[in-house]
């Protein structure tokens, strides 16, 4: 398929307070935990103070294994699928470095609750690569909580090689949350909506007006916002609709909140930017596999959409890749959704066969042996 069949935010809605802007069926659904279908919906239920926002940890999952199978509920059941009786194979995409401990619990659910008939495990990374059309190059995946790096070589990826850093989309948020409104939202919690909805009117303006700038520190001491090679002296200053419907201007703060990815260290964590990792990354596998590698980065993941991140990486890894000449950084052509495409690819594969771990060898040789066919990164 050309692009998934149906899309679900990664989120599960409870009730945070019942009031005269609830009815007793959406009540009811809040109590049990329900899959909103869009992201307006949840911005909805938060601009209206009856919901609470569940995410998965940045390990994929959610703290309550039950929100993942009400996902994947909800998700089959959109498909046109019975989710008690899929009858037929499930690929799932997982973070690199995962818990073998999650994969079996993902195994099992998908066999016992919803009669799948065979499942096969892969590292979003890798499909990512696949989707483009290649069999050689440095995968950086940027989702929602977690950042990973994997190198394949000739289609096989290299396990020793592959990093992981738990910064990503999310985060982005967090910090243009504290840049514009962390003080406001400290003196009154609850001034311009719930902290949770503010949060939520951050990400969607984060997707529509943030941007990597290219040399952070000229353009933050300059105070202006640049696009292009093109620089004007007053800020492109956007406008942010807060849930209470209070309108504020935001300038640096749209380059400022993105720069978390090259420069962690702005948020107090020990680790280097995505172009570190990247280049450590490759300096693991053999002299002779790095020019492989430099010479197709390919970013992924719906973070790499934002404009300036694939200039600004190309940038950076000349920088630090000795022969900067051979360097080049690609963007998939379908960042969100990329992993999907890739894996869709990989399934109809006809070596898929040996790979796909069945409802038979489940129950004849128990969920641990799942790894032995989906080898863990």
């Amino acid at each position: 398929d050309d692009a998934p069949g149906v899309t679900l935010p990664a989120a599960v809605a409870y009730l945070a307070s019942a009031s005269v802007n609830s009815g007793p069926a959406e009540i009811k659904r809040l109590r049990e935990g329900h899959v909103a279908r869009s992201d307006r919906e949840i911005a909805d239920l938060l601009d209206r103070g009856v919901a609470k926002i569940l995410r998965p940890t940045p390990g994929g999952l959610f703290d309550n294994f039950l929100d993942l199978e009400s996902l994947w509920r909800r998700a089959f059941a959109d498909l046109g699928l019975q989710p008690q009786q899929l009858g037929r194979p499930v690929l799932v995409t997982e973070p690199p470095l995962s818990s073998t401990v999650q994969r079996e619990m993902m195994t099992q659910v998908l066999f016992e609750d919803f009669g799948a008939t065979a499942v096969h495990f892969a590292v979003s990374g890798a499909l990512s690569l696949s989707a483009n059309g290649d069999r050689t190059g440095l995968v950086v995946e940027i989702g929602g909580a977690v950042s990973q790096f994997v190198p394949v070589y000739e289609g096989f990826a290299l396990p020793h090689a592959v990093r992981r850093l738990d910064i990503g989309g999310r985060t982005i948020t967090d910090r243009l949350f504290d840049l514009i409104m962390g003080q406001q939202i400290a003196r009154a919690p609850n001034q311009y909506g719930s902290p949770q909805a503010v949060r939520h009117a951050c990400c969607s303006f984060k997707e529509q007006h943030c941007y990597v700038a290219q040399d952070f520190a000229q353009e933050f001491a300059q105070g202006c916002a640049g696009t292009g090679a093109r620089w004007i002296e007053i800020p492109p200053e956007r406008t942010m609709k807060l849930p209470d419907g209070t309108e504020i201007q935001v300038g640096t703060a749209r380059f400022q909140a993105p720069e978390v990815l090259f420069d962690p260290a702005s948020i107090g964590l020990e680790a280097g930017g995505v172009h570190d990792v990247a280049w450590d990354t490759m300096q693991a596998c053999d002299v002779d596999v790095r020019q492989g590698l430099a010479s197709n980065i390919v970013l992924a993941g719906g973070t790499m959409c934002m404009q300036g991140i694939q200039r600004r990486m190309q940038k950076e890894m000349r920088d630090l890749v000795p022969g900067r000449s051979l360097v080049k950084v690609v963007q998939s052509e379908a960042p969100r959704h990329s992993a999907f495409l890739g894996g869709s690819i990989v399934a109809d594969l006809a070596n898929m066969r040996q790979k796909w771990f069945t409802e038979q060898e489940y129950f004849e040789q128990g969920v641990s042996a799942v790894h032995a066919r989906c080898v863990s990164l």
